[in-house]
């Protein structure tokens, strides 16, 4: 069952995990954390754990893109917002895939 769940996982061609900050990736590789099939407990596959550093750092980032989100004319704001709806809805099958997955 196990390799039936990875190989699903790896399929899926997700890539490293990694955190995205002020639109960088980065993955912390001191601490990797399990990410378990909750109806077998078996691991899927391992993310980066964030280090005190990147929590403030993605903070800082939130706050910084909140206050421009804010400034941003509604119009824009809308057509980010549309934008972002049109490429989920591209990528419904793998999101769905990933949370069967992850959901188990």
């Amino acid at each position: 069952m196990l390799e039936k769940h990875q190989k699903a996982y790896s399929e899926l061609e997700l890539g490293e995990p990694a955190h995205l900050i002020a639109n960088e990736f980065c993955a912390s590789p001191e601490t990797r954390l399990p990410v378990l099939d909750p109806s077998t407990q078996e691991v899927l596959t391992h993310i980066p754990e964030a280090t005190p550093a990147e929590v403030d750092a993605a903070v800082a980032a939130a706050k910084v893109a909140q206050a421009a989100w804010q400034q941003m004319a509604p119009r824009k704001r809308a057509r980010a917002m549309n934008k972002l709806a049109e490429s989920l809805k591209t990528r419904a099958k793998r999101f769905g895939a990933i949370e069967a997955l992850d959901a188990g």
